[in-house]
């Protein structure tokens, strides 16, 4: 193991560590600047988690960087949610906004269906791309089964889900 190789373990286990009081401490300064509505730079959150890029390194260095930050601003969503309140949704190109709280329902409620049409479509292409010739009838049959019902739930929600979430109704 080379310096270079322990001096990137000692740096990577410090972060672990202090990684939690990073994103404390970002979601304090966030709260004593920001309001609902407001809008968090990437920039903002860098600065707040005390991640700097490099000037120069390799593609492996700011791919580190990067899922550094994408750790730590999940961290940061849901610490910001679960003890202030406050939801974050993206506002694109490297900004955030912080929900207001009259809006937080409907942002719940594109987040629910975003993230069953994702996990259906997931499921579907999964189902696709099976390799038939492998299964036994028993095995074909289950999978037309669960084909058919993934098919059945995608038309049901197609009619039925946008429509209950959006008007409030649940599901009667």
């Amino acid at each position: 193991m080379t310096t270079a190789d322990r001096s990137e373990e000692t740096e990577i286990a410090s972060q672990g560590v202090t990684r939690r009081a990073r994103v404390e401490e970002a979601v304090a300064r966030c709260i004593a600047t920001k309001a609902h509505g407001d809008t968090i730079t990437k920039e903002e959150l860098l600065t707040w988690f005390a991640i700097t890029y490099p000037q120069y390194g390799t593609k492996r260095d700011f791919d580190r960087i990067d899922l550094l930050f994408a750790s730590m601003k999940a961290d940061f969503d849901a610490l910001i949610l679960s003890a202030h309140k406050m939801a974050v949704e993206c506002a694109r190109g490297g900004k955030w906004r912080i929900v207001l709280p009259s809006e937080q329902a409907d942002f719940a409620t594109r987040t629910a269906r975003d993230a069953f049409r994702r996990g259906l479509a997931k499921a579907q292409a999964v189902t696709s791309n099976v390799d038939v010739a492998r299964l036994n009838d028993a095995e074909r049959s289950k999978l037309d089964d669960t084909s058919a019902r993934l098919a059945s739930i995608q038309m049901f929600a197609k009619k039925s889900i946008s429509q209950r979430l959006t008007d409030g109704r649940g599901g009667k």
